[in-house]
């Protein structure tokens, strides 16, 4: 696994547990659809919460809000209508977060920067 990869992987762990933390229900981790994928599907007081998550170390050159450019936005939209169509959800009651998650090497301490509503 590549170290971009192991990076990535630790700032969905990070953000689920955020997300645990302040009682949200986590419903899926990584769903694939078609050639898409949703990094975390939750739930809080009956509203559905698709995340993105980002995750960049404090090495890296740009933030990780900046790595949601709009080709990576087209698909999460597009991801997220193909998801409720199959789970026939009320997009009405549902949510689009971006978690940005920065690791700092030196303490291990991460800082979470939670986006709500991001469209």
């Amino acid at each position: 696994m590549t170290y971009k990869k192991q990076i990535g992987n630790l700032g969905e762990d990070i953000a689920t547990n955020y997300l645990k933390e302040k009682d949200y229900k986590i419903i899926a981790r990584n769903e694939k659809i078609s050639y898409q994928e949703i990094d975390i599907i939750a739930s809080i007081k009956g509203i559905t919460v698709f995340v993105e998550v980002k995750t960049s170390t404090f090495f890296d050159d740009y933030s990780a809000e900046m790595a949601m450019n709009k080709t990576k936005l087209k698909n999460f939209k597009k991801a997220i209508s193909m998801y409720s169509s199959i789970h026939k959800l009320d997009i009405d009651m549902c949510r689009f977060d971006l978690i940005a998650v920065y690791i700092n090497n030196a303490n291990n301490l991460p800082n979470i920067k939670h986006y709500i509503e991001i469209f």
